[in-house]
C-alpha cells in the first residue's frame, strides 16, 4: 500500500457491494501505518515488505484452513465455437471413445457427444470418475458389480456392462476396495 491507500480501501468497500465473490485481498506494505484500516476493510491479511517467508506461510495455512475440503464443480462445460452446454457429472453414467469424439451417456440415456478424446476430460471430472478401458471412464456412484473373470463392471442403471482392460485393472482393484468398504458379506 502507499499513498493511494485509502482510494484501494475505497474501492474494497465498493467491490462487497457489486461483487458476489470478492477475491483474497492481501495489503502489502513497506510500513504498519495501514494495517489497521486493512484489516477493517476485509483484507485477509497484511505483510510487511521485504516479505517474510513465515508470516506468507501462516497465511497460506490459514486460507487452506478456511476453504471448503473438496470444491469440487458438479458441472462440466463442453464447448464447441461458440456452443456451451452444461452437463451435471451427477447424471453422466459413463464416456466413451468414438474415435477423435467422447460420447457421455447419461442417466437418461441420452447421449451428448464432444468433439474431443476421452483423455481431455480424465483430469476433469471429479475423483468419483475413473478410467477403466481405453474407450471408457465411468460413473463409480452407478457401478453395482464387477466380474473379473468376463473383465465386465455392472451399472445400476439399464443393466449396462462395461468391459474394463488389464492396462486398468488398479482402478478396478481401487474401485473393488471403495465399494467393499461398507458391505455386508456373509461368511463362507
Amino acid at each position: 500500500l502507499n499513498d493511494k491507500a485509502f482510494e484501494y480501501f475505497h474501492m474494497v468497500t465498493e467491490l462487497y457491494q457489486y461483487v458476489k465473490n470478492i477475491p483474497i485481498l492481501i495489503g502489502i506494505s513497506k510500513s504498519k501505518e495501514y494495517a489497521y484500516n486493512a484489516i477493517k476493510h476485509n483484507f485477509f491479511d497484511y505483510w510487511l515488505m521485504p516479505y517474510n517467508e513465515f508470516d506468507i506461510r501462516k497465511t497460506l495455512l490459514r486460507l487452506k484452513k478456511q476453504l471448503p475440503k473438496e470444491d469440487v464443480s458438479h458441472t462440466l462445460c463442453l464447448k464447441s465455437y461458440n456452443d456451451y452446454q452444461y452437463l451435471d457429472t451427477n447424471e453422466i453414467l459413463y464416456l466413451r471413445a468414438d474415435n477423435n469424439a467422447t460420447d457421455f451417456i447419461m442417466k437418461d440415456g441420452s447421449k451428448i457427444s464432444a468433439y474431443k478424446t476421452l483423455k481431455t476430460f480424465v483430469n476433469q471430472l471429479p475423483s468419483n470418475f475413473i478410467r477403466v478401458h481405453q474407450s471408457y471412464i465411468l460413473n463409480t456412484n452407478y457401478v453395482s458389480g464387477i466380474n473379473y473373470g468376463k473383465s465386465t463392471c455392472f451399472l445400476k442403471i439399464r443393466k449396462t456392462q462395461l468391459p474394463f482392460s488389464k492396462s486398468y485393472k488398479e482402478n478396478i482393484d481401487g474401485l473393488k476396495k471403495i465399494l467393499s468398504k461398507n458391505t455386508i458379506s456373509p461368511s463362507n
